[in-house]
């Protein structure tokens, strides 16, 4: 078969172009290659040092915390949790804020809402897709906010997380915050609006069995927060 003078093939060069940047490159990838493979590592293990052992989400219409309050509430949660859970000798608690406002609450406080429909919409999906993703799992949330996840299944019952019902409960879900004695402990926990309700995410077909022990995790938490006692502390 006549070969087509028209053609060109260039396996053979780009075949010789490799073989001689691997020649004389070879200990320049190899060096580069290793060096890029220890930086992405070194990068992962600080990030996983610094990953939280639980993480809290709050919805609802509190104003963004302030660097401040963001350190107080992250540090008490801390000293509550006060445990070691995943052996890297540090007791690390997560904070995520939503500030949602329900139509109540901008009709109360007009311009100092400082949040127009179209911001409230994006926090609102913002939220949403935090929730499907389930790295929080202990909830706080406006009343508003609660009653909503709880209608759409996305909560877990009590039974279901820690085994019983508390006492203080005001339904199989959640217990209001006011009616813990955590709250009128610490600064940053008690300074989330009374009407606060404590609650956790249920399960959903996204989860797999890696996710059982970060439930675990956040289960003894939340233990930790309702039987927490002032008088214990001393």
């Amino acid at each position: 078969m006549a070969r087509d003078i028209n053609s060109t093939d260039f396996s053979g060069d780009v075949t010789n172009k490799l073989q001689n940047f691997w020649y004389y490159y070879k200990w320049h990838t190899l060096i580069g290659g290793f060096m890029l493979l220890f930086l992405l590592v070194c990068i992962s293990q600080c990030m996983s040092a610094n990953a939280p052992h639980v993480n809290v989400l709050y919805a609802g219409p509190a104003p963004a915390f302030s660097q401040l309050m963001y350190d107080d509430l992250t540090k008490n949660f801390a000293k509550v949790l006060d445990k070691d859970l995943n052996g890297d000798k540090k007791v690390i608690v997560g904070f995520e804020q939503f500030r949602l406002l329900s139509q109540e609450d901008m009709n109360e406080l007009g311009n100092d809402a400082m949040l127009s429909p179209q911001e409230q919409s994006v926090i609102r999906r913002q939220f949403d897709a935090e929730v499907m993703s389930g790295k929080c799992v202990v909830y706080f949330l406006a009343p508003d906010v609660y009653y909503d996840l709880q209608a759409n299944k996305m909560l877990l019952k009590w039974e279901d997380a820690i085994g019983y019902k508390p006492s203080k409960a005001f339904d199989d879900y959640g217990v209001n915050l006011k009616d813990l004695e955590v709250f009128k402990y610490y600064f940053g926990i008690g300074d989330l609006p009374p009407d606060t309700i404590m609650c956790m995410r249920a399960y959903t077909v996204l989860d797999n069995k890696k996710t059982q022990q970060r439930y675990e995790d956040n289960f003894e938490f939340v233990k930790k927060l309702k039987e927490f006692r002032k008088a214990a502390m001393g």
